[in-house]
């Protein structure tokens, strides 16, 4: 093998050059003290030097090694701070710092506030959603997290509820008095909307504590819920009575309505302990969005009630009182995903309303002002 002189200026005594990317040799190491030119490079320096210094951080004295070759760092080698917790597991007990504060998320602002529609919101944030994927998959996030205790809470709140509005009705049929039949099914219906009305606020309460980490008694629980039902049952039964003279009139008012208060009413009474006005404010601002996220809800709920009612009336008949108690324990699962679209559908309204300013430690301070 012919074997060629060095060309002018080469050491023939100098060691093998590390490839580009590996370890820098030591200052001497080359002619003259200095270091030895990238053989690629034409005698450059493969990181341009600024007076004198490194452009990269050295980690004692070696850049990062990238053994798929290249002069960069492997992705993760720079030093960059701490992702998001992935799968809405929260670092610490509480759940989220709070808005425009360094939480335990490798210092990153937990909810900055950029200039742009929906603000910026936190993809772990069990209840606050801008965009429909969100909006699914936190209303069902609340069924399947804490789908046991709201049982317990809309058992506990149907039963006697409706044991007495049954006592009370067959009272009215026993004494032949019409009078008193219609005053007895009047308080019936009032006792079953508000033991409905009472599960609606226990189950918020429990619900937000939950998503942010907080197990509560449930007894706590039923003493806020308690402590809301004459709110509830009040602005409740006026939003009810505004529905019916809305279908009585031309339909569509009717359904407007029912679509505004299904969306905000529970929310605007537990969170902000406001007034029925509040609804309309907060439902109008994301009207198209909110009329398909609620209509969605009623169809898929609309449909699961017609098959468990064609399949009880099939096995038991159409009149059979047992297969309407049936019917209405088998329609208790939509009152538990009510419960999630109720309030991750108002979440999404406050957040649109206030951009970067919603999220759940805020709404669990709401509930205790």
């Amino acid at each position: 093998m012919t074997s060629y002189p060095p060309a002018d200026g080469d050491d023939p005594q100098r060691p093998e050059e590390q490839p580009y990317g590996g370890s820098p040799q030591q200052p001497g190491s080359g002619e003259g003290g200095q270091q030895p030119p990238h053989p690629q490079q034409g005698g450059q320096q493969p990181y341009p030097q600024q007076g004198g210094q490194q452009p990269y951080p050295q980690q004692g004295g070696q850049y990062p090694q990238n053994p798929q070759g290249g002069g960069y760092p492997p992705p993760g080698q720079y030093p960059q701070q701490q992702p998001y917790p992935q799968g809405g597991q929260y670092p610490q007990q509480g759940g989220y710092p709070p808005a425009g504060q360094p939480g335990a998320y490798g210092g990153y602002q937990a909810y900055p506030q950029p200039n742009q529609p929906g603000g910026y919101v936190d993809p772990a944030d069990p209840l606050v959603a801008t965009d429909f994927d969100g909006w699914l998959r936190k209303s069902l996030g609340v069924f399947t997290r804490s789908w046991q205790p709201l049982l317990l809470i809309h058992l506990a709140s149907y039963v006697p509820a409706v044991v007495l509005g049954g006592l009370l009705t067959l009272l009215g049929a026993l004494t032949g008095s019409i009078a008193l039949v219609i005053v007895l099914g009047v308080v019936s219906l009032v006792v079953f909307v508000a033991g409905i009305l009472i599960a609606q606020g226990v189950s918020v309460y429990y619900v937000t504590h939950d998503a942010a980490g907080q197990r509560v008694p449930l007894g706590e629980a039923f003493r806020f819920g308690v402590s809301r039902a004459p709110a509830l049952l009040g602005w409740g039964i006026l939003a009810a009575l505004m529905i019916g003279v809305g279908f009585i009139l031309l339909i569509l008012p009717g359904v407007y309505l029912a679509l505004v208060f299904t969306a905000a009413l529970t929310g605007v009474i537990m969170y902000e302990r406001g007034a029925i006005d509040r609804c309309f404010s907060l439902f109008n601002r994301r009207f198209w969005p909110t009329v398909g996220r609620v209509l969605l809800y009623f169809l898929a709920a609309g449909i699961y009630q017609g098959i468990i009612q064609v399949i009880v009336q099939s096995v038991f008949g159409a009149q059979s009182a047992v297969g309407q108690i049936i019917i209405q324990i088998l329609a208790i699962p939509v009152a538990l995903v009510a419960v999630g679209v109720s309030v991750v559908t108002y979440s999404e309204l406050r957040a649109w309303e206030a951009p970067g300013q919603v999220h759940t430690p805020r709404l669990v301070a709401e509930l205790h002002r």
